[in-house]
């Protein structure tokens, strides 16, 4: 969650952060970021933007950025309402190669931060965000040599979690539906 009034940066250090692809996409509100590098955004109606390194771009509901961790990111939010915001970021030169979530100083967390080791990857990949509305009897399946990392940004929701790989499960929902951004790596055959 970025709140109003915030701006913050993100300068990317070896000894911390890896390389890799970084996405976010913008569950509400609004906000302006410049990125220190060459960034695609797909809008909510699906249109896609290139953008050249440091240009400020305003990102809405349904929008959703594809860029790189290693990039500088200055972000802000002027606007009236905090932004929702869900990332995830692939560490490719981490020797513990990982899927998982970035948090920005002065942004606001429920803590919600899912982490999956990946095997090697070799080859291009789709990358594809869905949400899911799940009931507690509901999951989303997890289907063989697809890599899956999910995510909630509902706050009551303790943890959304794999049972025996069978599939992503709300844990702690309380009987009520929850809604679920899953993003999937689904390598594009030769």
């Amino acid at each position: 969650m970025i709140p109003t009034g915030i701006t913050s940066e993100f300068r990317w250090f070896t000894e911390s952060y890896g390389l890799g692809p970084f996405v976010q996409h913008v569950v509400s509100g609004s906000f302006r970021i410049t990125v220190g590098g060459p960034t695609q955004v797909v809008r909510a109606d699906q249109s896609t933007e290139d953008f050249p390194a440091d240009t400020e771009v305003t990102l809405a509901v349904g929008d959703t950025l594809l860029s790189r961790n290693e990039y500088s990111v200055t972000t802000t939010n002027t606007g009236p309402e905090p932004a929702e915001v869900l990332d995830w970021l692939l560490l490719i030169d981490d020797p513990n190669l990982q899927f998982a979530g970035r948090q920005e100083e002065g942004w606001e967390s429920n803590d919600l931060n899912a982490t999956a080791d990946v095997p090697t990857i070799t080859g291009e990949v789709w990358l594809q965000m869905r949400r899911v509305a799940l009931t507690p009897d509901e999951y989303v399946p997890v289907i063989d040599g697809q890599l899956t990392l999910e995510v909630t940004s509902d706050p009551e929701v303790d943890v959304v979690r794999r049972v025996n790989d069978e599939g992503i499960w709300p844990v702690e929902s309380n009987g009520a539906v929850t809604v679920v951004y899953v993003v999937t790596m689904i390598p594009i055959s030769a």
